[in-house]
């Protein structure tokens, strides 16, 4: 029998700058997602090399629980708010979904937008009283609140769906007599003994076996450990995550959320810097830790302000085969084998250094959806892996580690240098926030950070 589905799912509506809030939602959401209640999704899950406005308006289209995340981002935001927000409300009209506001940060009128038969006001928004999550004490229970009304409508459409399809409990039944009937009956006593003996005897045997391994193991990874003690005393070793998964964690890397995802995600930075002579010391920008994860593929590096929310990231490569894919509404990558000629359009911005034992180039380009644009980067790093002409390349740099941003001059000298030629760090910044302002010279971690590691 074909089985048919019974998850509700969940469409996000959301600004970019409320990336941090989704995560936390997504999280309190999960028990229901365990027990194939829901099924949640957002813009974030968009695959690489997928075209995204398609598949947003499909999971619009399919969604039966569509959650508009209020904020004064969510209503400036011309994307989330005229195309996202009318077409769910559309829908919701028509009784196709339900549309439910999440207050997330206070902002005055949501209630009487959008002018017409619907306001969001006419919705009953959560959690409690429509007050906004960071506003409670406990923002733990804004989110419990907000789950549990979620948790109601959701079940109430499974009800309604089990309702309208009778005919599969009639099948399922069925299906459950068959299986009754075809079952063989029990043996008599000593048969089952004899069945006993042997499976008492071949536990037994098992166990052993398991033991043994157990020892084994835990010897090798007592050598590990002290191995990697002696050569790294300070800092946290490089963790070892398999490729593909690896693959799948970098390419969902965004900026904009605590530092405490990324931890999640790679566990313990290898190094936390405070200060770094490789990082601009901004008294305008505010106190800033640079967080370095360090993989067998790549290197991260992550600029985060003193309340740990991430500014920037970059990723570096270690692995010539270790090629994530990017991609924006305007471009896509892949790390290590796109050139700089398929990037669309020029430098904003470029700074390079050609030195005696390292070299380091990065330039940056500005794009996005409207009120959601960001600052990315595109660079060499010495760090990581290169092919040998990027050296050629960068001996063309005229401004000789100034430390100064190259000049137009030079940016087009740069621009028809390296054409050609792959990169192998890419990064991207939160709204509002130039990657200029944090990075001088390095794109991504400092190469006398991690040589260490290298050798």
């Amino acid at each position: 029998m074909k089985q048919q589905s019974s998850v509700i799912e969940i469409f996000c509506c959301y600004a970019r700058e409320d990336r941090g809030l989704l995560d936390e939602l997504k999280r309190h959401l999960s028990p229901l997602q365990r027990q194939h209640v829901i099924a949640l999704w957002h813009d974030g899950n968009i695959s690489a090399g997928t075209e995204w406005e398609p598949e947003i308006k499909k999971h619009l289209n399919d969604a039966k629980i569509i959650l508009l995340l209020i904020s004064a981002d969510f209503i400036h935001s011309d994307y989330c708010y005229s195309t996202e927000m009318q077409h769910a409300l559309e829908r919701h009209k028509q009784g196709d979904a339900k549309v439910i506001p999440v207050l997330l940060r206070p902002v005055g009128g949501w209630e009487i937008v959008p002018p017409g038969d619907i306001q969001l006001g006419q919705l009953q928004a959560l959690p409690k009283d429509a007050k906004p999550v960071t506003t409670w004490k406990n923002r733990d229970e804004a989110w419990k609140d907000m789950t549990g009304e979620v948790g109601k409508v959701a079940n109430e459409l499974l009800k309604k769906s089990s309702i309208s399809q009778p005919g599969i409990h009639n099948q399922l039944a069925e299906e459950v007599a068959q299986k009754r009937a075809h079952t063989p009956a029990k043996p008599k006593f000593p048969v089952k003994k004899v069945e006993e003996n042997f499976a008492f005897k071949f536990i037994v045997v098992i166990s052993v076996i398991i033991a043994l391994l157990a020892s084994i193991l835990t010897n090798i990874s007592a050598i590990e450990s002290s191995i990697r003690t002696t050569l790294f005393p300070v800092a946290s070793v490089a963790s070892i995550i398999p490729k593909q998964e690896a693959l799948d964690k970098v390419e969902k890397l965004a900026p904009g959320v605590d530092i405490s995802l990324y931890e999640d995600k790679f566990g313990k930075p290898t190094f936390i810097n405070h200060e770094s002579s490789f990082i601009n010391p901004n008294e305008k920008m505010g106190k800033f830790v640079e967080y370095v994860f360090v993989d067998k593929y790549f290197y991260l590096d992550a600029v985060t302000n003193s309340e740990g929310k991430v500014l920037y990231f970059a990723l570096t490569i270690r692995d010539k085969s270790f090629n994530p894919i990017f991609k924006n509404q305007v471009f896509q990558i892949r790390l290590g084998i796109s050139k700089y000629s398929d990037i669309p359009g020029g430098p904003d911005f470029a700074q390079g250094c050609y030195g005696a034992n390292w070299f380091a180039y990065y330039e940056t380009r500005y794009f996005g959806r409207l009120g959601d644009y960001e600052d990315f980067g595109f660079g060499f790093n010495t760090a990581g892996y290169y092919p040998e002409s990027n050296k050629m390349v960068l001996r063309g740099l005229t401004n000789s580690c100034q430390g100064r941003p190259l000049s137009n001059q030079e940016i087009k000298s740069m621009k028809d240098l390296n054409a050609d030629e792959t990169f192998n760090t890419y990064a991207v910044s939160d709204p509002a926030i130039k990657i200029s302002d944090y990075a001088d010279t390095i794109l991504g971690v400092n190469y006398d950070q991690v040589r260490i590691l290298n050798s």
